[in-house]
């Protein structure tokens, strides 16, 4: 009697798991492997503001996004032409560029995001006045 029981016991548990198993029908995919492929593309840029302030020179940015990889057009020094980034620990919403800058991504819509954050040109430095502050970026793919 005893090992009708557990053999039931057993079953009812194997079938639970099996029910269980990938639940949210993302195919065992995570949030910011999902992140990732809603990043993926070419973004052009619709507008640039610094410090609150629409700015001229990026209208033909343009930034492709890979595998954690980014290349970018008329970057104007505050993008490199290629780089790496990665997410901030757990978060899909802020991600680390290569050069140490940390980036808000404000992911509108599938064709639509805002990336904020802020930048000093490491070149600049005594009196010399260099780019540098909050910046907004406006893209759309």
């Amino acid at each position: 009697m005893k090992s009708i029981v557990l053999n039931t016991i057993m079953v009812v548990s194997l079938l639970m798991m099996a029910a269980c198993d990938d639940a949210d029908g993302d195919g065992g995919i995570d949030a910011q492997q999902l992140q990732l492929e809603k990043l993926k593309g070419t973004w052009s840029s619709q507008a640039v503001t610094l410090d609150g302030f629409d700015i001229t020179g990026f209208e033909n940015f343009t930034l492709t996004i890979g595998d954690k990889t980014y290349q970018s057009t008329n970057g104007q020094g505050v993008w490199a032409d290629s780089g790496t980034w990665d997410f901030k620990g757990t978060s899909i919403a802020t991600i680390v560029r290569d050069d140490d800058v940390e980036i808000s991504v404000n992911l509108v819509n599938d064709s639509e995001m805002i990336l904020s954050f802020q930048f000093i040109d490491p070149n600049a430095g005594g009196r010399h006045s260099g780019i540098g502050g909050s910046f907004q970026f406006s893209i759309s793919k």
